[in-house]
């Protein structure tokens, strides 16, 4: 136990203390409003699409992407989205509540905490089945986000053009379609007699490489501190009950369900629950709401307020749940 007390603290704590530096940032005036929005806004354009294209190009060929497991993160996660659907039609006062409480069962921060708790949990190799995840999840994210705060709107209808515009337009998608591309192309590009590629963004392109891994290497850190800076005790006595069940939902619901459904697709033989595999699917799971699902639920008509609340409230639990869960599958020597 002692050993698995020590991990889950090892793993979590510099998480948490980023997430700390900039709460304690945001209390001393190091940011503000606009200077947040900013920095939220270069890093979702820049670090992030960064960060998700150097994961995939590290991949040796595009055989090292489960093809199951894609397959496996996009059907749970749809079924973590009939939940949604349930618990949205019982706890929800007010019809536009509903997509926010829908959104938040199934859509996760992987994107961003997700990269580095996958990496902290399962190495190099967890962080390459996060990467092999990130594709197949921010699809689903988006689309099916888009859809459900479009329906519980007032005006209960999708634009067809304006979803396929946001989805291709979308930095993190083009950044991860980019990656899969140039693994896709390596494998018809010449080889010397030892082996190495003729071109290569490391091997030709070495300072275009080295811009691209020093943008990533910073997005990590910078977003956990911006998420810490972020959080707000605000008063939420109106909300209590759509929080709490939101809240719970998204940090032991979906990761419970989620491993159930994880467990019965292992035994069909699907794919292994290795440690990587573990890591990368709590990260999938147990992350917190994230900042952009409640800037889509206020520009589409959506409860703001209670989406914001999900940010912050899911963001200061994850704290405590991560390390539970972490410490949990290491005490059972899943990692």
């Amino acid at each position: 136990m002692a050993d698995a007390f020590l991990f889950a603290f090892q793993v979590i704590s510099p998480m948490v203390l980023l997430m700390l530096l900039g709460f304690w940032g945001r209390r001393k005036e190091f940011f503000n409003d606009l200077i947040l929005g900013k920095l939220n806004s270069f890093i979702f354009k820049t670090g992030i699409p960064a960060l998700m294209f150097c994961n995939i190009y590290t991949l040796n060929e595009l055989s090292d992407i489960s093809l199951p497991l894609m397959f496996f993160t996009l059907l749970s996660l749809a079924g973590l989205t009939l939940v949604g659907i349930g618990l949205a039609y019982v706890f929800a006062d007010r019809t536009e509540q509903k997509g926010v409480i829908i959104q938040a069962t199934f859509r996760s921060n992987f994107a961003i905490v997700g990269a580095s708790l996958a990496l902290a949990l399962g190495g190099s190799e967890g962080s390459v089945v996060a990467t092999s995840l990130q594709a197949p999840s921010i699809l689903y994210f988006n689309i099916v986000a888009v859809v459900c705060l479009t329906f519980y709107s007032d005006h209960h209808s999708i634009d067809a053009r304006e979803l396929a515009r946001s989805i291709l337009t979308n930095p993190l998608i083009l950044a991860q379609l980019a990656g899969v591309l140039c693994l896709a192309l390596r494998v018809i590009i010449p080889v010397d007699r030892e082996g190495v590629l003729l071109f290569s963004l490391s091997g030709t392109l070495p300072w275009l490489y080295s811009f691209l891994c020093n943008l990533s290497e910073m997005t990590s850190p910078l977003v956990l501190i911006l998420l810490g800076a972020q959080i707000d005790f605000t008063a939420i006595n109106h909300l209590k009950k759509q929080l709490i069940v939101g809240v719970l939902m998204r940090l032991i619901g979906a990761p419970a369900l989620g491993f159930l459904m994880a467990i019965a697709a292992a035994k069909l033989n699907l794919f292994l629950l290795t440690p990587a595999t573990i890591g990368a699917l709590l990260a999938l799971y147990g992350s917190p709401c994230p900042a952009a699902s409640a800037i889509m639920a206020e520009q589409m008509e959506g409860d703001g307020e209670l989406a914001r609340q999900y940010v912050v409230w899911s963001t200061v639990f994850s704290m405590l749940t991560l390390f539970l869960w972490a410490l949990i599958f290491r005490t059972i020597s899943w990692l």
